[in-house]
C-alpha cells in the first residue's frame, strides 16, 4: 500500500481520538469563558496535561471500526449490537439521543425504525451531533469509492439519528479547519478555543486534519499521553491491512 495512504488512515484514527480527548476539559465552555480562563490560549495548558482519554465520540467510532473489521462490511445490526454493548458496559459521556434509542427494547432488531420513531416523537426536533461525531471510520472504509462511503455513513448515522439534516456546526468546524489550518495542532487548537461542544467539534476536525496531514504530523507528545493508545495502533494496523484490497 502507498505509505501516504497508510499514514493518512492512522491520521484519521489518532486525529479523532486526540481531538476528542483534548476537547473534554473545555467541553461546553463558551468562547468568552475560555478567553477568561486561558488568556494566553489553550496550547500550554493542554501540553501540561499528564494524560488524555477519549470520550463517547471516539468510543462509538471504535464500535463501528470493530464491527467493520470483524464483519468486513457495513452490518447495521452488528454495529447496533456494538453500540448497545458499549452503552451497557461503559457508556461514559453518552448523549440523550443515543441513550434513549439504544435502550429501546426493539433496538437490536430494528435500529433504524427505533431511531425514526424517537425522532418523530420529538416532533422532528432531535438533531443532536451524536451520529456525525463517530463517522470518521466510515471515511476510511472503502475510501476509493465515494458513493459507498456516503451510503455507509448514512446507514450508520441512521442507527440512532434519523434527522436528515445531521449536524451542521460540528461539520462546519471541521471543514473550516480543513481549509484554513496550517497544521494539525493549529487547526484543532483554534476549533477548541471557539468553545461549545469542544470534544465533538475537535474530534471531527481532528479526523479531517489527520487525513490531510497524516498521523506523523500530529503532535506525538500528545499522542503518547493518550490512555489506551495501543488500542488505536492495533486497529490502525488492522485497517491498513484490510485497505490493501482497495488500493
Amino acid at each position: 500500500m502507498n505509505e501516504t495512504i497508510a499514514n493518512r488512515i492512522r491520521g484519521v484514527i489518532f486525529g479523532q481520538a486526540l481531538g476528542d480527548a483534548l476537547g473534554e476539559g473545555v467541553e461546553f465552555l463558551s468562547k468568552p469563558q475560555i478567553e477568561q480562563y486561558y488568556p494566553k490560549g489553550l496550547k500550554e495548558p493542554l501540553q501540561d496535561l499528564r494524560w488524555l482519554r477519549w470520550t463517547d465520540d471516539t468510543a462509538q467510532m471504535l464500535c463501528i471500526l470493530d464491527s467493520l473489521l470483524s464483519q468486513k462490511r457495513v452490518d447495521v445490526l452488528n454495529i447496533a449490537a456494538h453500540f448497545h454493548h458499549w452503552a451497557e458496559t461503559d457508556g461514559r459521556g453518552i448523549g440523550n439521543t443515543v441513550y434513549s434509542v439504544v435502550h429501546d427494547p426493539d433496538f437490536l432488531e430494528k435500529p433504524h425504525e427505533v431511531a425514526q420513531r424517537f425522532w418523530e416523537n420529538s416532533w422532528r426536533q432531535a438533531a443532536a451531533n451524536g451520529a456525525v461525531m463517530r463517522t470518521s471510520a466510515l471515511g476510511i472504509w472503502e475510501y476509493p469509492f465515494p458513493d459507498k462511503v456516503k451510503y455507509n455513513a448514512e446507514e450508520v448515522c441512521k442507527i440512532t439519528h434519523a434527522d436528515p439534516r445531521y449536524t451542521l456546526k460540528a461539520m462546519g468546524a471541521g471543514f473550516w479547519a480543513l481549509q484554513y489550518a496550517e497544521s494539525w495542532d493549529d487547526g484543532v487548537l483554534k476549533v477548541l478555543e471557539e468553545g461549545g461542544d469542544a470534544d465533538t467539534n475537535a474530534a471531527v476536525a481532528g479526523a479531517l486534519l489527520g487525513a490531510r496531514f497524516g498521523g506523523d504530523r500530529i503532535s506525538q507528545t500528545w499522542v503518547e499521553k493518550l490512555r489506551n493508545v495501543g488500542e488505536l495502533e492495533r486497529r490502525a494496523q488492522q485497517v491498513i491491512a484490510v485497505a490493501q484490497q482497495w488500493s
